[in-house]
């Protein structure tokens, strides 16, 4: 009966709670009267209980947790790059006593530095940019195609002739910091024969470790420092990390 109340209504929501109820959620007072009227009559076609109704609530944290994640998400410890694919759990807190020492003074700086310990202690890297690139070309110059790819870092994954026709097009990834007089080189590898377009299409991880020593990661990070005008060198985990 619940599945075809769900089918017949888009703005009713059934679910089960822990405790083996069936919750119906609606849109207001009269339109769970109206659900619970059809179920009984026409759906379920049988008598059932029915709780009092309930409203849904959310849990939340002070407004200067929630602005100090947004801050860290925006600029991240490594090169105050926003950061993507991250989750902090907030296990435990001890707050102080005094209200006077529970201000944004207080909780701002130090949720900001757990954050940064945090990221600094789950192996951080890098993501960058990657275009999606589709080159239509004569078969006879593809070969220029597939060489300018591989100088830049690219990886074509698709190759599809036209037919009736002497063009191939084919589908590459190409990295965004790659692709600065991409355009030109190919042109150059392929008489002027190939013709791209790009769009972006996803975010892939760069290999290596950023907080080793001379890799080529830390030399990006710390390149990326250095044009913020940032302090360059790569932040040490003891500027942040509090023990007792």
């Amino acid at each position: 009966g619940l599945k075809k109340l769900s089918k017949s209504d888009q703005l009713v929501v059934c679910s089960v709670d822990e405790s083996g109820e069936h919750v119906i959620a609606g849109c207001g007072e009269l339109h769970v009267e109206i659900c619970l009227k059809d179920l009984r009559e026409e759906f379920a076609q049988c008598d059932f209980t029915v709780s009092d109704p309930v409203v849904s609530y959310r849990e939340t944290i002070k407004d200067h947790v929630v602005n100090t994640f947004q801050w860290v998400t925006k600029e991240g410890p490594l090169c105050e790059e926003s950061l993507r694919g991250v989750r902090f759990n907030l296990s435990e807190v001890l707050l102080h006593t005094d209200k006077v020492h529970r201000g944004a003074g207080q909780i701002m700086p130090a949720t900001r530095r757990c954050c940064f310990a945090s990221e600094l202690t789950g192996s951080p890297t890098l993501q960058e940019p990657v275009f999606l690139v589709e080159i239509t070309t004569p078969k006879d110059v593809l070969s220029g195609v597939y060489s300018c790819m591989s100088l830049r870092r690219g990886c074509i994954f698709e190759e599809n002739p036209r037919e009736g026709t002497p063009l191939v097009q084919v589908k590459a990834y190409l990295p965004v910091s790659e692709s600065f007089g991409f355009v030109a080189a190919l042109r150059q590898a392929t008489s002027g024969q190939a013709f791209p377009q790009s769009v972006f299409d996803h975010w892939e991880s760069l290999p290596g470790n950023c907080l080793e020593k001379g890799s080529k990661m830390e030399e990006l990070v710390l390149g990326i420092r250095k044009r913020k005008s940032l302090k360059v060198e790569m932040p040490s985990l003891t500027d942040y990390l509090d023990k007792l």
